[in-house]
């Protein structure tokens, strides 16, 4: 399941940068894929920085931690440097918080209260439908809980452990009807911010987890930056669709894997789904 995730990341940043080739200038086309490269090249520089002996530890850390974002920067003011050469595609928010449809378009306008569907046929086949829905999003908050909390990461089981799937699954069953996507675990998102909150062992070859930084306020903060693009979208629409791209691919780059114990797990995961 993380493969599939961090496949779809990788093929979805290729898929994009070639399609552009087909409907724009060739040059712009040719810089919205030289900056998902750079965003990649910056992102895995930064996030190995701390294996180097550059700087303090304290720093180098530092800017491991916060690979991504020092990326982000570096490659949004390199698009307004040459943005007087070369049309940059930059992200478009909307102005207007109301409800749009699939396809993003705002002129007609629907009602925020969509139901949950309309003839019985409708009603039937989304039952139907919503089967192998359940199974990709009960597997994929699992793997994200176990990738996130494995032994070596010495993190207690607490209280709020299977809860969090009691507030999901509450969450799919009211958000669609208001035309709201529905939630998951966000693979492969939630081991790499473990990772970001682990101090490790350096000594040792390999690096050995001292501890992990078990914090509220950090998801609470990423949650909080989230929103903020929703109420001042200016501010994402300086961030161009090719960095994007490249952000995406860091991600499905950065996946870790041991086929053998995940197709293992998967098959039991199925089992339990099935019972």
């Amino acid at each position: 399941m993380l493969s599939l995730f961090c496949t779809i990341y990788i093929e979805d940043d290729i898929i994009e940068t070639l399609e552009r080739f087909e409907s724009v200038d060739w040059s712009e086309a040719f810089f919205a894929g030289y900056l998902a490269m750079l965003c990649i090249f910056f992102s895995l520089g930064f996030y190995y920085f701390d294996q180097s002996s550059i700087f303090n530890d304290t720093l180098r850390q530092g800017i491991s931690d916060y690979a991504v974002p020092l990326a982000v920067v570096i490659c949004i003011r390199i698009s307004y440097k040459v943005s007087g050469n070369v049309d940059v595609f930059r992200i478009k928010m909307p102005r207007n918080f109301q409800p749009i449809h699939a396809d993003g378009y705002y002129g007609e306008k629907r009602s925020w209260y969509q139901g949950f569907g309309g003839s019985r046929l409708v009603v039937d086949v989304s039952l139907i439908a919503s089967v192998p829905i359940v199974a990709l999003f009960y597997i994929d908050h699992l793997f994200s809980c176990i990738l996130s909390q494995k032994p070596e990461l010495v993190i207690k089981k607490g209280e709020y452990y299977h809860s969090s799937m009691l507030v999901a699954g509450i969450c799919n069953m009211i958000l669609p009807s208001f035309g709201i996507p529905f939630v998951t675990a966000l693979l492969a998102h939630s081991p790499q911010f473990t990772k970001a909150l682990s101090e490790y062992d350096k000594n040792k070859t390999p690096w050995k987890i001292n501890k992990v930084h078990e914090s509220r306020v950090a998801p609470t903060l990423v949650y909080v930056l989230c929103c903020c693009g929703l109420v001042v979208p200016s501010v994402l629409e300086l961030c161009p669709e090719g960095v994007v791209n490249g952000i995406m691919a860091f991600v499905g780059l950065q996946a870790q894997l041991s086929w053998y114990r995940i197709h293992i797990y998967t098959m039991v995961q199925l089992v339990c789904l099935a019972a």
